[in-house]
């Protein structure tokens, strides 16, 4: 379709119909575009054609049907061919063809890409997406492979020194029964939250935590000088080893989430509902007095209805309960800073296609790719609250909490 018949039929439809129309003539433009320099490269190879009198080395010598698909239709590849010294032929690569063909495996490299990051399963992908010629079942899985590679190399290769970090959450995301992905997330004083980096292992042990801790450190991790880290744990004693080993003046808060968890299950289903009321007094607390008036109550109710629930809650210290709230931020932090449900939440769609994993292929690295694939490429950098810079300028004290 020429331009004037282009801008008078646009001229005379509505504004979908036209829209429809001028995006055709766009693709129908940029096939046109690759034929013509595909057949330019085969001039200049061949001389003009119809040219008997052309004195070159190379002849035309048809086309391979459908080779190439660009904006949705099969295009025919020119073929040229060189006469060799000896009299024989070899085929002339075009250099215009393999720029084409480079751009549609970055197409089908990226739509590939998108599909895994939107959660659709390996199975699903060929079905999800339009693939014309030259997306196999096997190209898929050649192109998830090299991608997981080259992504998990560029994110273990960042550095952090150039942020300024004021908090730390560290979590195990369970895999299998032998198999747990401990999980690094920093928040920066500007309010950014950033998947630092992922530990493969056979359960959340001291050697894991402390590799995980250790390496994002090297990587330049770690609070502004006169600063102390908030660090936000599961209650795994062995991340808290880890962390204290880096950082000895670490404020370590108890994830409030895990340790309801873990007293419900001491308690009788009728007490679970009160149970509750308790730990959300204490999540929803403003400040130091409010936070240790809620932790009292919950301490009373306990020691009326079970020693093992009131046993776990002593365990946890008081001191890791509230030590967020001894920093006097707002309590709109609280949702934040008391539980490591921002590990869980960020990695809650990739643990629904993993759950019927059976066997993580450890030779390859499978859980690394699968984790860092589905969620590090398109979730990094997600926005933390902003009056994470509250807490940044009121940490700069760098007060121990009693």
């Amino acid at each position: 379709m020429k331009r004037l018949e282009i801008i008078q039929q646009l001229g005379q439809l509505g504004p979908r119909e036209a829209a429809a129309t001028f995006d055709e003539f766009l693709r129908g433009s940029v096939r046109q575009s690759l034929i013509n320099i595909m057949a330019d490269e085969v001039s200049s190879l061949c001389g003009p054609a119809y040219d008997r009198g052309a004195k070159t080395e190379c002849r035309r010598a048809g086309s391979a049907p459908f080779s190439l698909e660009v904006e949705g239709e099969k295009l025919a590849r020119p073929r040229v061919r060189r006469r060799q010294a000896d009299g024989n032929e070899s085929e002339v690569l075009l250099d215009s063809y393999d720029a084409a063909k480079g751009m549609q495996k970055e197409r089908i490299r990226d739509a590939i890409i998108r599909a895994y990051t939107n959660g659709v399963a390996t199975g699903g992908v060929q079905e999800t997406i339009d693939w014309g010629k030259g997306a196999s079942a096997s190209e898929v899985s050649r192109v998830w492979a090299a991608e997981g590679v080259r992504l998990l190399t560029e994110l273990r290769s960042r550095r952090f020194e150039e942020q300024r970090w004021a908090a730390l959450m560290l979590d195990g995301i369970w895999l299998s029964s032998e198999l747990t992905a401990v999980v690094a997330l920093g928040f920066t004083e500007e309010g950014d939250k950033v998947i630092l980096d992922i530990e493969i292992g056979a359960s959340e042990n001291e050697a894991v935590c402390r590799r995980l801790v250790q390496r994002i450190i090297e990587k330049g991790f770690g609070p502004e000088e006169g600063h102390r880290l908030l660090a936000v744990l599961d209650g795994s004693k062995a991340l808290k080893k880890a962390v204290l080993e880096g950082w000895e003046d670490a404020i370590i808060q108890r994830c409030l989430v895990h340790e309801e968890r873990n007293i419900r299950g001491k308690l009788s289903p009728k007490h679970h509902g009160k149970l509750a009321e308790h730990f959300k007094a204490l999540r929803i607390a403003q400040g130091k007095e409010q936070a240790e008036e809620a932790l009292r109550k919950l301490s009373t109710f306990l020691k009326e209805i079970s020693a093992q629930g009131l046993e776990s809650l002593e365990e946890a210290g008081e001191e890791e309960l509230l030590a967020f709230h001894r920093l006097n931020v707002p309590n709109t932090l609280n949702l934040t800073f008391l539980s490591t449900n921002n590990i869980e939440n960020a990695f809650r769609n990739t643990r629904r296609k993993i759950g019927r994993v059976n066997r993580w292929r450890e030779e390859t690295n499978q859980a690394s790719k699968w984790l860092y694939l589905r969620h590090a490429a398109g979730r990094e950098g997600l926005q933390a609250d902003r009056q994470l810079q509250t807490y940044g300028a009121t940490n700069s004290s760098a007060e121990t909490p009693s």
